[in-house]
């Protein structure tokens, strides 16, 4: 355990992608690098984006579990738990593998940057630019998870140790590094990623390239920005500016609204899909002996393949309602009635009278109540699906029957264009819509995500987005407002929204309502893309989950100040450290 990251660095574990030999990491002499440099580094570089697809799953969860994107239907030991509870035990596995493998990718591509020169050819120069890549976007991962956000005094917080490599003279006599601060490991991402910005000469959506650089840039300054009452007008200045480098190269175009609603069918590469800028690339021979443990397996369950235990919550939903009612899709092409084309990922569980007749499922009323202990107090939430007792003339309903205890209850029309009622229940007033009667898993309907499901056509396959262009138009917009440009914001931010909801623009962006609007379309965007929860930490808000769903504390509200919003150093590298390794308090 002593030599944890400086073991992997002398090994250069090599995790090559399937059309690459498999060499064991002793074959690479200096004679065999040299011989061939151009393979060698392929081999080298591949094994790093395989580790970082297992990266990026990580990463996803951790933005989304921990957020009010999803709720879980029961309580889990897996390795994951901890952000849905909002726990940082040092002891877990997934913080402690994450770190490992983040330094693992940083170890290899130090080495591959030691290798060569700058400047021997194109190709070699190419090369240079993925591991530049690969290394910036590593401590960027790893600052997110275990340091502060950056508004909050980032020259005294501590980050990650920054070790870049193993030393000309061994490890014997090296004194390993403490931690560094957030404002120093920043520093070094945005080297990493400007010199990667130079060296990069080609363009693949699944390795890295100069627009991948740029795009990584835009999101490190972005974040560097700070809150909107108080920005840093230069980090946002950055952030505008290697946006708007990728905006108008003209490389990249936002994806028509049919086509979006099958984004996550395209694979990275296919021709048809115009959005992606770099995406970690998974292949179905890679997952297929293991699709149900992959992301897409817990969000969903597609022909029995996966648990779907992760689920949609009731606030994403209510959100995707928020311009009307969407129809949502009854199965993997029935796209129809949906006004959000986010909704597209989102596919309710349907109960099914008869398997062969998709329209025999019932009409039920869905909402969601507070649940109370024998002592008045508020403990939690759950849903009730009723259903209709009386309808009108029109089919609006009239009353509705909770089908357990056979009582009847009169409901009120709200917006009966997008079947919104109201019902009063336990002398509380809810609000919540007609729709179709939705499976159950611990009381909780089961809303499945699609988003990171049925890429190529296969169950849970899925290739990890790491940056997009829709992504990068609204990081220009949220650096125009913090600039105080809100005509070019308002125009990023519906440029977004119009594809998604089309008519539905904003008519105007001011002072008082724009950090509303633009989080708000970063919120609907971004949805189980796992942004979430560093998007609202990173701008001084706080995080609550007032939900169904096993989450911990549904009551508690997260500040962006609280010690929980970063996870600790795991126990395993705090020992293995051979000098000290500050733990987070």
């Amino acid at each position: 355990m002593k030599n944890i990251i400086f073991g992997a660095i002398a090994a250069l574990i090599l995790v090559t992608s399937c059309d690459l030999e498999r060499l064991p990491y002793d074959a690479y002499t200096d004679t065999t690098i040299q011989e061939d440099p151009e393979t060698t580094l392929d081999v080298l570089l591949n094994g790093n984006y395989s580790t970082m697809r297992s990266i990026y799953d990580t990463y996803i969860r951790f933005g989304e579990y921990r957020s009010d994107n999803v709720r879980k239907d029961k309580p889990t030991t897996a390795g994951y738990s901890i952000f849905y509870t909002w726990d940082r035990n040092p002891s877990a596995s997934t913080p402690n593998s994450q770190w490992n493998n983040c330094y693992k990718v940083i170890s290899q591509a130090s080495e591959i940057i030691k290798m060569f020169a700058e400047g021997e050819s194109k190709i070699l120069d190419q090369k240079l630019g993925e591991a530049y890549t690969q290394r910036g976007l590593m401590y960027f991962n790893l600052v997110n998870m275990f340091g502060r956000p950056y508004y909050q005094e980032p020259e005294k917080n501590l980050g990650v140790p920054i070790v870049n490599g193993m030393p000309e003279e061994g490890i014997s006599n090296y004194e390993f590094p403490n931690r560094s601060t957030v404002k120093e490991v920043y520093s070094q991402i945005i080297a990493d990623l400007r010199k990667a910005e130079q060296l990069c000469n080609t363009f693949s959506t699944t390795r890295a390239s100069k627009e991948a650089a740029q795009a990584a840039l835009a999101k490190a300054y972005i974040y560097m920005s700070g809150t909107f009452e108080n920005p840093d007008k230069t980090y946002a200045d950055s952030a505008y500016y290697y946006a708007d480098q990728i905006i108008k190269s003209g490389k990249f175009q936002l994806l028509s609204r049919d086509n979006f609603m099958h984004y996550n069918e395209f694979s990275p590469e296919d021709a048809t899909q115009t959005e992606t800028i770099f995406a970690c690339r998974t292949r179905f021979e890679d997952v297929s002996s293991r699709l149900a443990s992959q992301l897409g397996g817990q969000y969903s369950r597609i022909q029995n393949v996966g648990w779907g235990e992760t689920c949609a919550s009731s606030i994403a939903i209510d959100l995707l309602n928020e311009e009307g009612m969407n129809e949502w899709r009854k199965g993997h092409n029935d796209l129809s009635g949906i006004i959000d084309a986010r909704a597209a990922f989102v596919v309710p569980d349907y109960e099914l009278a008869d398997e062969n007749d998709p329209t025999s499922t019932r009409r039920a009323f869905l909402f969601v109540i507070k649940v109370y202990d024998n002592s008045g107090n508020a403990t939690g939430f759950t849903y009730k699906q009723f259903i209709p007792a009386q309808v009108g003339t029109s089919n609006e309903l009239i009353s509705v029957k909770d089908e357990v205890t056979n009582t009847e209850y009169p409901v009120k029309a709200i917006d009966i264009a997008n079947r919104k009622y109201s019902i009063q229940y336990n002398n509380e007033t809810y609000v919540g819509y007609d729709d179709l009667y939705v499976n159950e898993s611990m009381g909780y309907p089961r809303y499945y995500i699609y988003r990171c499901s049925l890429e190529e056509g296969n169950t849970q396959q899925h290739s990890p987005i790491v940056s997009r262009l829709s992504d990068v138009i609204l990081i220009r917009a949220e650096a125009s407002i913090k600039t105080g440009n809100l005509t070019s914001a308002l125009q990023d931010i519906n440029m977004v929204r119009e594809r998604a909801i089309p008519g539905h623009g904003y008519k105007t962006l001011d002072a008082t309502d724009a950090k509303e609007k633009l989080m708000k379309e970063r919120h609907l965007e971004l949805m189980f893309h796992g942004d979430r929860t560093l998007d609202v930490f990173r701008v001084g808000e706080s995080l609550s989950r007032p939900m169904p769903g096993w989450c911990g504390d549904p009551f508690r509200t997260m500040k962006p100040t609280d010690p929980d919003v970063v996870m600790y150093i795991p126990s395993q590298q705090i020992e293995a450290w051979p000098t000290e390794l500050t733990q987070n308090p």
